[in-house]
């Protein structure tokens, strides 16, 4: 999973937590996690169906200036459109992202240059330097135990030039999960 995938990933799982106050800066993602821990951090997010909707608001990819500008607004059209997606959590995803949320669960060379959650808010601004380029995420948004919102904004720079986006992920819990099929 490449970090452009574990960042909204993050962003949602990130969204489910309810703790104490945790303020950090120049921390790594470990050490956010191992900070949440220590606060008595708990996954607020409740079991259930779950509704998630991602809206790209904004995006400036490198290259682009030089397609014939009909194709460019196809092709921007079609990565922005809102994308839906329904999943069912159970107790045990919600442990299993409790060890996962801050770190994608692998290593990772990112560094939180601010990050502060309390009173179901978020705000964070986290660096990830990579071979593909340096990219920096901010990441502001609220949550409760059945519903959430985030609003991110990423810069990436690279050897091919600059990308900018901008973004809204919001979720809903909407209900139990459905029954397994009979066997």
């Amino acid at each position: 999973m490449n970090r452009l995938t574990i960042v909204p990933l993050a962003c949602l799982a990130l969204a489910a937590c309810n703790q104490p106050a945790v303020s950090l800066t120049n921390a790594s993602p470990e050490e956010v996690a191992k900070a949440a821990q220590a606060s008595g951090a708990k996954i607020q997010m409740r079991p259930g169906q779950w509704e998630t909707k991602i809206e790209i608001l904004k995006m400036d990819m490198p290259g682009m200036e030089k397609m014939p500008a009909e194709y460019a607004e196809k092709m921007k059209a079609e990565l922005m459109k809102p994308r839906t997606v329904e999943s069912c959590m159970t107790e045990e995803d919600l442990k299993d992202r409790q060890s996962k949320i801050f770190t994608g669960g692998g290593d990772s060379k990112c560094k939180f240059e601010k990050y502060e959650m309390s009173g179901g808010s978020i705000d964070a601004v986290m660096n990830c330097p990579g071979p593909a380029g340096d990219m920096k995420m901010k990441m502001k948004g609220s949550f409760s135990g059945d519903t959430f919102t985030v609003n991110q904004e990423m810069d990436m720079k690279g050897p091919t030039g600059n990308a900018r986006s901008e973004a809204r992920i919001t979720g809903k819990r909407t209900g139990e999960c459905p029954a397994a099929p009979k066997k």
